[in-house]
C-alpha cells in the first residue's frame, strides 16, 4: 500500500492497494473521492460526506481521537522511538505506535492485522498526484 498525503486549504489524498491481480487508486481531492482500477480502465466517484460514513479507520494519528485513545506506553519500531496508543473501534481493540520525532503512524494493530508504515517522504508532491487519469471510466456519481 501506497499513501499520498497533501495539506493545505482543501487537504488531498492518494491511496494504492496492490491486490492480487490489480491495484485499487482512491484519490480525495478536496471535495471528492473518487475509487478506480487503473488496470480495467474504471470507477466511480463518491461525495466526502458519503465516503466518511463508510469510513472506519485511517493511517492519520489524527483520526484515532474520536475513539478516545489511552497512552499505553513507549516502544521503538524500526529504531524509531514511539509512543503506543490503545483504543477501541467497533469492539475491536487496536494498537497504535506514534513516531515520537514527527507524529507519523509506524505501526497499527487492530485484532489479528498489523500495518507498518515505512519509507516516508515529506517532498513536495505535484497536484496532478490527486487527478483521475482522463482515459477512466467513471460510474454515475453516487453522492
Amino acid at each position: 500500500m501506497k499513501e499520498w498525503i497533501k495539506g493545505g486549504t482543501a487537504s488531498k489524498y492518494r491511496m494504492e492497494i496492490a491486490a492480487s491481480s490489480s491495484t485499487m487508486v482512491i484519490i480525495f481531492d478536496g471535495q471528492s473521492y473518487y475509487y478506480y482500477d487503473p488496470v480495467a480502465k474504471y470507477g466511480f466517484k463518491m461525495s466526502a460526506a458519503q465516503a466518511q460514513s463508510y469510513s472506519s479507520s485511517s493511517s492519520n494519528s489524527t483520526s484515532i481521537n474520536s475513539y478516545a485513545p489511552e497512552y499505553d506506553g513507549p516502544d521503538t519500531i524500526n529504531n524509531i522511538p514511539c509512543s503506543i496508543y490503545k483504543y477501541t473501534n467497533a469492539g475491536v481493540v487496536a494498537r497504535m505506535w506514534i513516531s515520537n520525532a514527527n507524529g507519523m503512524t509506524i505501526r497499527i494493530v487492530s485484532g489479528t492485522t498489523t500495518m507498518d508504515y515505512t519509507n516516508y517522504s515529506f517532498a513536495s508532491i505535484p497536484d496532478s498526484t490527486f487527478v483521475v487519469p482522463s482515459d477512466i471510466v467513471m460510474a454515475p456519481s453516487m453522492g
